[in-house]
């Protein structure tokens, strides 16, 4: 019995811990049409940059996670997720296996006025640029554009 209340606190302490790793980060709503109340992402150190914004610096080799609580204006069937990193001044697609939005928290449809959270991890690979921050657009599109739209600055490190 007491090996069982050892192991029950230590798996409630792990969920914990997994849950705090989320944090509110600095973003900008980049015109969505449904109304984003917040941002988080784990697996980010945040960072101030000299011009006051904030940056997430994520590690090489790890799966970051951006959850997005949002409320729809109108009912929607279907949403897919598209991120883009603009490095300079060229956007460039970041892969995705799959881009089914309705997959990752969210349950299709969507309907007007009701609260929901979205969650997607991307994996950084190696082959993404280190050591630069760039400005991600992350999307959530409904067949006829943009549903959620945020930018954010983030910079992956070794």
């Amino acid at each position: 019995m007491r090996n069982f209340v050892q192991l029950l606190a230590l798996f409630i302490l792990t969920l914990q811990v997994f849950a705090d790793d989320f944090q509110k980060i600095g973003f900008k709503d980049c015109k969505s049409k449904f109304k984003v109340l917040d941002v988080q992402a784990s697996g980010c150190h945040l960072k101030d940059t000299p011009t006051g914004r904030k940056l997430c610096e994520f590690k090489e080799g790890t799966t970051p996670r951006i959850r997005i609580k949002f409320i729809p204006d109108e009912t929607v069937s279907s949403l897919k997720t598209h991120i883009k990193a603009k490095i300079g001044q060229t956007f460039l697609e970041f892969p995705m296996a799959d881009a089914d939005a309705c997959k990752y928290g969210v349950t299709c449809p969507v309907e007007e006025g009701k609260e929901y959270v979205y969650e997607k991890g991307i994996e950084i690979i190696h082959n993404y640029p280190k050591d630069e921050t760039v400005q991600v657009n992350w999307m959530v599109n409904k067949d006829s554009g943009k549903a959620v739209c945020i930018i954010f600055l983030a910079r992956i490190v070794a």
